[in-house]
């Protein structure tokens, strides 16, 4: 009986830890893959179309927190050197590497007022272009006396 409390306990404190770990992470991040040919899945199921293959050390962005489905959890993912995106099963990135990524600063680009717009001459400030010159046309070699 003590052995069956230990063995619930215990279980209940991996649970608890790893869904705490899990939570501690920000996204996206950057992270390396652990483990040799992992599927790049179109969706996050096992039973899903296979995008490609990931090898250990290869680098990707984990752009939002795993999924569950199928008993496992996925990741959505950007394969840094190819732009390939995709799922993983959350047991392929290493934890150690998940480094969140600073957002980027949203660039606000205004228009120039419409008053400007129209007073635009079109073609204004271009470079004239030039004209190519015109070939002569060869004269006709005379024949050698």
């Amino acid at each position: 009986m003590r052995v069956a409390v230990w063995i619930i306990i215990a279980s209940i404190a991996v649970v608890v830890s790893s869904s705490l770990t899990a939570a501690q992470h920000e996204f996206p991040a950057t992270a390396t893959i652990r483990g040799e040919n992992i599927w790049l899945r179109v969706d996050p199921a096992e039973d899903t179309e296979t995008v490609g293959y990931l090898q250990r050390g290869d680098q990707i962005r984990v752009t939002a927190e795993a999924t569950a489905a199928d008993g496992d959890a996925f990741y959505p993912v950007e394969v840094v050197g190819t732009g390939e995106t995709g799922w993983i099963r959350d047991l392929a990135v290493d934890p150690r590497t998940l480094t969140p990524i600073d957002a980027l600063p949203e660039v606000v680009v205004e228009a120039p007022p419409a008053d400007q717009l129209a007073a635009r001459e079109p073609g204004a400030g271009e470079k004239p272009k030039r004209e190519k010159p015109k070939r002569q046309p060869k004269e006709a070699a005379s024949p050698l006396p």
